[in-house]
């Protein structure tokens, strides 16, 4: 059990991200709203279902959206979290990767997935200058291609490194994988492979954030 003497009930945490961060197949509760009641931080979460990294206009569902949304209402925030690539490889969506940029100041091509996620990270570092950022990278799924999500994967941590951004690896180091079918069928909603149930957050999500929150 994650343990901590930091008192983070007067802190604020900002959510973004899609139905993962969400927890819209989850009756509202994610990874990352259990995280911050285990920690006992308030929190605003603008996470969507379907919500992508990569801006494309007809869907208007994207981070850059939400972000904008959270701006235009003034959102405080001590700590930021945001996860998002689940829905930028769905096939129907086949958002393109795109490459990460040399600067800090480019115009970043938010119809790529590499373009849109270095426009997120700038666009959290400078309007919440100080607070605490953390990407989360999702679970292995069967209901993805595998060569999609390691090639997009790498390339949020990529970016992740280049500004800055802390982040857990669960693609990697969580231990999900909803390939194995009995990890599927226990921890996974109708055994999709993509929704964790509360137990599957519990058991593989919230902890690795947690404690990561509570070393930044």
């Amino acid at each position: 059990m994650t343990t901590t003497t930091q008192d983070f009930s007067t802190k604020h945490l900002l959510i973004f991200g899609d139905s993962i961060a969400h927890g819209n197949e989850n009756n509202l509760k994610s990874f990352a709203t259990m995280a911050a009641d285990k920690l006992s931080m308030p929190y605003t979460n603008y996470a969507r279902g379907g919500a992508t990294i990569t801006s494309i206009p007809h869907l208007e569902n994207d981070l850059h959206i939400h972000i904008e949304k959270a701006l235009n209402e003034g959102a405080k925030a001590d700590y930021i979290v945001f996860n998002g690539m689940t829905n930028d490889i769905v096939g129907s969506r086949n958002a393109p990767l795109g490459e990460v940029t040399e600067g800090y100041n480019n115009d970043f091509d938010e119809s790529t997935f590499c373009g849109g996620f270095e426009s997120i990270c700038k666009k959290f570092k400078t309007n919440w200058l100080g607070a605490k950022v953390l990407y989360v990278r999702p679970h292995n799924m069967k209901s993805r291609e595998a060569d999609k999500q390691i090639a997009f994967g790498d390339k949020a941590l990529e970016i992740c490194r280049k500004w800055s951004i802390p982040y857990v690896d669960l693609y990697t180091e969580g231990g999900l994988n909803t390939h194995l079918e009995e990890m599927n069928n226990a921890y996974t909603i109708n055994q999709d492979g993509t929704h964790p149930n509360t137990e599957g957050y519990e058991l593989f999500y919230v902890n690795p954030v947690v404690a990561r929150l509570t070393g930044l």
